[in-house]
């Protein structure tokens, strides 16, 4: 902190009129941010755009940074990790945009699928099955203890051998080598696992069926018969139906 404040001192003999103090939590904020760019290893971002990055990610959830700000972690899986200033449940938001998808409307629905009322996976895309899982205690209720895998990405779940098996504590380990730790206990990891893989297969299921071809129609909209069918051909006129004025 010696350092910062010496770095402001120095700039503030060379600026005019600007306050002193004003100018020292301008500089001394400057110097955090590269301070916690440094100690996370990761790159400071102010917003991400997931839409450019949702491939490639593997897992996100929220953190506290250094001066208590709620921000959230982005870990990607050619083995970056962003920062993103966002909280999570805005960042989950933004990530559901991409995907035209309504977060309320999929948890209304895979609650009812899985018959319960607590946390669900959330399907995005056949390829990005989010598993949610707690990872923190937070200081506020509106903060949000709620972090994100994504099923394909989750490569095993790690516990301490120092640790009792039914402590609520474990770490998911991804692709990419990245791995994040879970307040919960391995085995509720383990059925929300399994419980994103079955809606990982009714949402394929689902897709499919929405992606089916349509059937063979004609010039008319009429649907061919198969072959070795006998077709009739009916042909008449308007006068041939009673009633047929209003055609």
């Amino acid at each position: 902190m010696g350092s910062i404040l010496e770095a402001a001192g120095s700039k503030i003999q060379n600026k005019g009129n600007i306050g002193q103090k004003a100018l020292i939590r301008v500089l001394i904020t400057e110097h955090m941010f590269a301070y916690n760019r440094i100690k996370t290893g990761g790159v400071l971002v102010s917003i991400l755009k997931p839409e450019d990055i949702w491939p490639q990610i593997v897992c996100f959830y929220p953190f506290y940074n250094s001066d208590g700000g709620n921000n959230t972690r982005v870990l990607l899986q050619d083995g970056r990790e962003c920062l993103d200033r966002r909280k999570t449940k805005t960042f989950l938001q933004a990530v559901a945009k991409v995907f035209a998808a309504d977060l309320t409307a999929l948890r209304k629905k895979y609650r009812d699928y899985l018959g319960h009322k607590g946390l669900v996976p959330l399907p995005l895309h056949t390829s990005f099955i989010l598993v949610p899982v707690k990872v923190r205690r937070v200081q506020y209720k509106d903060h949000g203890a709620t972090g994100y895998a994504v099923l394909d990405k989750v490569v095993d779940i790690y516990l301490p051998e120092t640790q009792l098996p039914d402590a609520a504590f474990c770490r998911l380990t991804l692709k990419g080598g990245g791995s994040f730790e879970c307040m919960e206990k391995p085995v509720t990891i383990k059925r929300r696992l399994a419980e994103a893989s079955q809606v990982q297969k009714e949402y394929s299921r689902f897709c499919r069926g929405k992606e089916s071809p349509l059937p063979d129609l004609d010039r008319f909209g009429l649907k061919h018969a198969g072959e070795g069918t006998v077709v009739y051909h009916i042909h008449y006129h308007r006068g041939d139906i009673p009633d047929s004025a209003g055609c």
